[in-house]
C-alpha cells in the first residue's frame, strides 16, 4: 500500500488526482454512512425489529401506512381519549395518527381515511400509541414516549431519543438519529409533572429502600460487540429493573 502511494505521488498532476480519488472515496463513506442512519431510524421509528429480513427488506421500500404498522403491532397508531382507554383497547374510533409523518409542534391525524396535518396544542389533553403500540403523552407541548408506568413513571421525548422492542421483547434504546439527543424525562404518577430525569431522585429512592448497595454492586459487562448506545441501553435496563422495585415498594404504602 506504502509503495503504491509513493509511486502515485511522483507527479504534482497524480497527487492531484488521489487527492481527488480520496475527497470522492470520503464523500461515498459519508453518503453510506447517512444512508445506514436513515435506513436505521426507520427499522426502528416504524416497528420492523421483530421481522425477518425479507419483510425488513419489503417494508423499508414501502409507503408507510398506519394499517401496515398495525400488522406488525395490533394497537399502533391510536388516538386515545385517556391513559386508562389505551390500556382497555378502546381507541377513538375511526381515527389514527402517522408518527413518522409527525413532530412535537403538530400531528398528521387520519379520520375516516383522511390525513389532516393538526397542531399538537389543538389536539387537546389525549393520548397516543406510537408504531410500535407503545403509549404516548402529550405535555406541556411536547410528546413523550411511556416507558415505564408507575408511581415513578419514565419517558423518552419524541424526536429526540428512540425507544423500542426487539424481537425478544427487550427494550433498546438510541439517541434520534434526526437531532443525534437522548432526553429522558420522570413524572410522579401517570398524570403528574413531567420533568426532566433525575438521577439524585434515583439515587434517593435507592437509599430509602436499601437498594443502593445491590445497585452498586450490579455491574453490566461492556463487549466488544457493544455499539455506544448499545452499552448505554443496558445501563438503562439496568435503572429500570430497579425502577420497577422502587415503584413496587411505592405502591405498597
Amino acid at each position: 500500500m506504502e509503495s503504491n502511494i509513493n509511486n502515485i505521488c511522483k507527479s504534482k498532476n497524480n497527487q492531484s488526482k488521489l487527492i481527488t480519488q480520496l475527497f470522492l472515496l470520503k464523500i461515498q463513506n459519508n453518503v453510506k454512512k447517512k444512508l445506514l442512519i436513515v435506513l436505521y431510524f426507520f427499522y426502528i421509528h416504524n416497528g420492523y425489529a421483530q421481522q425477518t429480513r425479507a419483510e425488513v427488506k419489503a417494508a423499508l421500500f414501502a409507503d408507510p401506512s398506519i394499517e401496515a404498522k398495525r400488522k406488525l403491532a395490533p394497537n399502533a397508531c391510536y388516538i386515545y381519549k385517556t391513559a386508562e382507554d389505551y390500556y382497555n383497547n378502546k381507541p377513538i374510533e375511526n381515527s389514527g395518527w402517522k408518527p413518522w409523518q409527525s413532530t412535537n409542534k403538530k400531528v398528521d391525524i387520519v379520520k375516516d381515511g383522511t390525513t389532516v396535518e393538526t397542531k399538537t396544542s389543538e389536539m387537546g389533553d389525549v393520548w397516543y400509541s406510537n408504531s410500535q403500540g407503545l403509549l404516548m403523552r402529550f405535555f406541556d407541548k411536547n410528546l413523550y414516549t411511556v416507558v415505564v408506568n408507575g408511581p415513578i413513571c419514565y419517558y423518552v421525548q419524541f424526536n429526540y431519543g428512540e425507544v423500542y422492542k426487539d424481537s425478544e421483547n427487550n427494550l433498546q434504546f438510541s439517541s434520534s438519529p434526526s437531532s443525534g439527543k437522548y432526553f429522558d424525562f420522570y413524572s410522579e404518577t401517570l398524570n403528574g409533572e413531567i420533568i426532566k430525569w433525575s438521577d439524585k431522585m434515583f439515587e434517593k429512592y435507592l437509599k430509602q429502600f436499601g437498594l443502593e448497595e445491590k445497585y452498586n454492586s450490579e455491574k453490566i459487562k461492556r463487549e466488544m460487540k457493544d455499539t455506544v448506545m448499545g452499552y448505554e441501553t443496558k445501563k438503562l435496563n439496568k435503572m429500570l429493573k430497579y425502577l420497577s422495585l422502587i415503584n413496587e415498594k411505592l405502591s405498597k404504602k
